[in-house]
């Protein structure tokens, strides 16, 4: 108490029934439904409709999944999966997204990539986000700006897989 801790037991049996009740509601919303781990997912929604509607279906799956489990989530969408991620991350962190962030046009990818600290992309990691930083690179957005042959020499495929899907 004295240092504000709070200390919680762990209960696999529970995450995992609860992953599978969360999963299990985001099949209804798509026959296309990677399940990437225990609390993610990846949603195959093109040719659902344009932008509005794909917000309103999508703040719809987060109540009604939020309503089922009593577990909050978010969603973003975006032509790649690491975009995806990125998007869905914005939902989290800002309350007026409603849950749902959309990445559909390179305006709104060049913002979100000039917001997002190069550490928190996906598939960078720790090590590769130090020595990224020691060539001024602290965005998204600065790692975009670099060319394929210097992502590929610096970061091998892995690093030009993830450049290109931060590129769209």
């Amino acid at each position: 108490e004295k240092n504000d801790v709070a200390v919680f037991s762990s209960n696999y049996n529970l995450y995992g029934d609860m992953s599978r009740r969360v999963m299990s509601l985001l099949s209804t919303y798509t026959p296309k439904l990677d399940i990437y781990s225990i609390d993610e997912a990846f949603l195959d929604l093109s040719g659902m409709g344009d932008a509005n509607y794909l917000i309103k279906y999508s703040k719809e799956m987060v109540k009604a999944i939020g309503k089922g489990t009593g577990i909050p989530i978010s969603l973003g969408i975006a032509p790649t999966k690491t975009l995806a991620k990125m998007a869905s991350k914005f939902a989290k962190k800002y309350k007026g997204y409603g849950g749902v962030c959309l990445i559909d046009t390179d305006e709104k990818r060049e913002k979100a990539l000039k917001l997002f600290d190069i550490g928190d992309v996906w598939g960078i990691g720790y090590q590769h986000s130090k020595k990224l930083a020691c060539y001024g690179i602290k965005t998204a957005w600065d790692f975009t700006q670099k060319s394929e042959s210097w992502v590929r020499k610096e970061m091998t495929v892995t690093g030009v897989r993830t450049w290109k899907e931060l590129n769209g």
